[in-house]
């Protein structure tokens, strides 16, 4: 990953990077966000049997019902207010700042094709007569395109992981031991996948790579030679040659995309495995009943949003390893400008 991160940063220019790093840390402020959503409705579940003595006790209640105007009586009923509110306008930065990541990705995908054909334009004529068309044609659609796809998806994983990471913070808070069982049970599954699975995902992506290249070739040739095909009655050979190209292709991304959905299915089976440990974790500590309904609830809480985001961060990682051809091809172009550029101002 740091090598990744290596190339991006030199394909990526200054603007690019600084506006990464503004959605990052509007990432960050909505993951944070979230956990303290989780952590008002695991207050609610944790004390709803007095909740309204428990939300009294509060420092600032008082006196912000007060300012209301309202009795104690009313503390249940202004505090779910105030969570179903916060939960809205969570929803909707969520919202706002995905939208706002997938349409940066997106340009920033725009502008890294813009400068692989303006590349092109500017390289010497007797160079450029050695490169195929098809070559520059996939380079500048399929590469350039992947490489915001890529951004995307960084964007996507480094959510997550900050979105993992503080609310495997807040449940060592309340219960370090728990915690530690279930994440490592949970990282010990996952790293087990990931060991098995990888060699297959970056073979496949290599594969994809090259079929998408082979594909542009084929339909780069038929279409400057149609009317020779159409005249020798050679549709059939062209034709065949596509449709092998293509169901290669088709295979490669077909695997790729069973792969990154393996671990749901796994996981599904861990977690009753989890379950299991869990009720025998209690039945061998001191059985209080309130105890066991208290962290059933903020564990399966947190789980709605640990478990998801766990899955997202294995799929955003392979999506990434998949396009590591198109990222080192596009890498190279941009070594290259790099140093026509120094030549120029020499």
């Amino acid at each position: 990953m740091p090598l990744f991160l290596k190339k991006l940063y030199t394909i990526l220019p200054s603007e690019d990077l600084f506006r990464i790093g503004r959605l990052s840390i509007l990432l960050t402020i909505v993951a944070v966000m979230e956990v303290f959503g989780l952590g008002l409705i695991s207050f609610l579940l944790i004390n709803i049997e007095n909740l309204n003595d428990a939300i009294g006790s509060i420092d600032f209640m008082p006196s912000f019902m007060a300012f209301l105007n309202l009795s104690s009586i009313h503390y249940t009923l202004v505090f779910c207010s105030f969570v179903v509110l916060y939960s809205i306008i969570t929803l909707i930065a969520s919202v706002l700042i995905i939208r706002s990541l997938n349409v940066s990705g997106q340009f920033i995908g725009s502008r890294i094709r813009q400068k692989i054909l303006n590349y092109y334009l500017e390289e010497d004529w007797l160079n450029l007569a050695h490169i195929k068309t098809s070559e520059q044609v996939s380079k500048i659609i399929n590469d350039g395109r992947q490489v915001g796809f890529v951004i995307i998806f960084s964007l996507h994983l480094f959510s997550k992981l900050i979105l993992c990471f503080f609310i495997v913070a807040g449940l060592f808070v309340y219960d370090p031991t728990l915690t530690l069982l279930v994440i490592s049970i949970l990282l010990i599954s996952y790293t087990l996948i990931t060991f098995l699975i990888s060699p297959l995902i970056k073979k496949h992506g290599s594969t994809t790579s090259k079929m998408m290249n082979e594909s542009v070739k084929i339909l780069n040739n038929i279409f400057s030679s149609v009317k020779e095909i159409i005249f020798y009655d050679a549709k059939s050979k062209f034709v065949s040659n596509f449709k092998k190209i293509d169901s290669n292709l088709i295979y490669a991304e077909a695997h790729n995309n069973f792969y990154s959905h393996i671990p749901r299915f796994l996981i599904d089976s861990v977690i009753l495995i989890i379950l299991v440990i869990v009720v025998a974790f209690f039945s061998a500590s001191e059985f209080d009943s309130q105890k066991i309904f208290a962290s059933i609830s903020v564990f399966g809480l947190a789980g709605l949003k640990v478990l998801p985001a766990f899955q997202n961060i294995y799929y955003f990682y392979y999506e990434i390893i998949f396009r590591q051809v198109q990222i080192s091809n596009v890498y190279n172009i941009f070594q290259a400008i790099q140093s026509l550029e120094a030549n120029q101002d020499s």
